[in-house]
């Protein structure tokens, strides 16, 4: 009995002190992605879909971002965007980390799409649809 209450404690606490990307106001978004998925696009429509949900984008390297910015990294998480497609479907998975490298959240997304590029923006727009719109809240490291 014991251990069965720790463990629902542990995910209790795991839950309550968890992040979520909609805490976040900013989003890196690197220049270029992965060559199997950097399509102007497919990067337009993840630009223009962020924008939608209320994040301010910065695509500048980490030495140019301006002053807000640079003091507090941690206020800034980072997509990736990563190409799980196999033969038949076109399948995307969107990365979003924190200051440390640290996985804060995954989201997929498919289609049926049969042209690639298409294929990959239809996908990557269904996985938006699981992105929740920006609530920032102050983030120390």
């Amino acid at each position: 009995m014991k251990t069965i209450l720790t463990t629902i404690a542990l995910i209790c606490t795991n839950f309550i002190f968890s992040q979520s990307i909609g805490d976040y106001k900013y989003i890196y978004v690197p220049k270029q992605f992965d060559k199997k998925v950097d399509y102007p696009k497919v990067k337009d429509a993840l630009l223009k879909s962020l924008t939608q949900k209320k994040y301010s984008i910065t695509q500048e390297e980490v030495a140019n971002w301006p002053s807000d910015l640079a003091d507090n990294k941690c206020n800034v998480a980072t997509v990736k965007l990563l190409d799980d497609g196999t033969f038949l479907r076109n399948r995307v998975i969107l990365q979003f980390n924190d200051c440390n490298g640290k996985l804060i959240t995954e989201v997929k997304g498919s289609s049926s799409e049969k042209d690639f590029e298409l294929g990959l923006k239809d996908a990557l727009i269904t996985a938006m649809k699981n992105v929740p719109t920006s609530d920032p809240k102050q983030i120390t490291a």
